[in-house]
């Protein structure tokens, strides 16, 4: 792929972004707050339970289906994972 990023691993690298700059600007404290975004179709990604969103890394992201199933990695999905599966099961959009 010659450096080509692959979809999954940009995604993951959003989320890490994204969980950065919500805890520099307090808008989350400890291990507040959770990330989720779709891979495709059946997959989505997730942050982890129990994670400072401040110091996360690509690599603690989990793969659930969307009956909440992990499907890959080494942590747990977020505690709040039923509210995320109902955004994404009413929204085919998100």
């Amino acid at each position: 792929m010659g450096g080509q990023v692959t979809r999954e691993a940009q995604l993951r690298a959003d989320i890490v972004e994204v969980g950065r700059r919500l805890y520099a600007r307090g808008y989350t404290a400890a291990n507040d707050g959770n990330i989720s975004v779709r891979i495709d179709a059946e997959r989505l990604l997730m942050t982890p339970t129990a994670v400072c969103k401040g110091f996360m890394t690509p690599e603690m992201m989990c793969i659930t289906d969307l009956d909440g199933r992990k499907l890959a990695g080494e942590r747990d999905p977020s505690s709040e994972i039923q509210m995320h599966l109902e955004v994404y099961r009413r929204r085919p959009d998100a």
